[in-house]
């Protein structure tokens, strides 16, 4: 039938996405160092995991974990990183006083449902506090929004203790920090029912919320730092498996 062969692109929504399974294929990049002899380590080699969010403070775009590996000359360096929407390589250059700029060069070309994609940042590394603060962009030249990356890997940025001086007593902000993580892995290797309920509740939620997002649907401030909290605690290949959950949800509707 000639209908069976319609052009889907002039859909707003397309009604082809399904599940993305493939999410879960991704793997956390290692953390492996190459340093040219001769040269130091740089400050911010290494693992460094936190999120991107708008110019408002409020729309996330989920988690990332990024790693440093290699110092090719004094001041130039690469990597790679994961985020919600898939994995990338890194190429930066560190300048004076703590400031670098670094490229994210995408590994695969990303979907309709991710028109805006972090491909530049530029930042600096307080070496007191160990917080990389900055900006990110679509690229160079243009920046719309805030970065801030912590030198923690991504599974446990959601247990993160602040650093702030003014804390009253770090100590206990560290144990307590050290005891949600331990805790958190115990019940992942034991499927722990509590494990399980928590991640139901966690994506029936998250996905309520960026469905409704998506269609465009206006979200009280509330239900906006909601959904931002969603996505500065699940992982990056959660996120974006549950996203996928959210829009085969009105699959089967096609809307013009």
């Amino acid at each position: 039938m000639e209908s069976d062969k319609l052009d889907t692109s002039i859909l707003k929504y397309t009604a082809l996405e399904g599940l993305d399974r493939a999410a879960y294929d991704l793997r956390m990049p290692e953390e492996t160092s190459s340093i040219t002899p001769g040269l130091w380590p740089l400050p911010i080699s290494g693992t460094w995991s936190g999120y991107c969010v708008s110019s408002n403070d409020i729309d996330t775009y989920g988690l990332m974990q990024i790693i440093i590996t290699s110092i090719r000359e004094y001041g130039v360096f690469v990597g790679s990183g994961i985020d919600a929407i898939g994995s990338f390589d890194i190429h930066g250059e560190y300048l004076k006083d703590n400031h670098f700029e670094a490229t994210f060069t995408r590994k695969h070309a990303p979907g309709r449902a991710n028109p805006i994609v972090p491909t530049f940042c530029i930042g600096k590394a307080d070496m007191e506090s160990r917080v990389i603060s900055g900006e990110w962009g679509v690229e160079k030249g243009h920046l719309i929004g805030k970065i801030t990356l912590r030198p923690i890997p991504v599974q446990f940025y959601p247990f993160r203790y602040s650093n702030h001086p003014q804390d009253s007593n770090s100590a206990r902000a560290r144990w307590s920090f050290a005891c949600a993580v331990v805790l958190d892995q115990v019940r992942r290797r034991l499927w722990s029912w509590s494990y399980f309920k928590d991640r139901f509740i966690a994506r029936r939620r998250y996905t309520e919320l960026y469905r409704r997002r998506y269609l465009s649907d206006v979200l009280s401030d509330v239900e906006s730092k909601e959904l931002s909290a969603c996505e500065r605690s699940l992982s990056p290949v959660d996120t974006r498996f549950y996203r996928s959950i959210a829009r085969s949800h009105y699959s089967a509707c096609i809307h013009l």
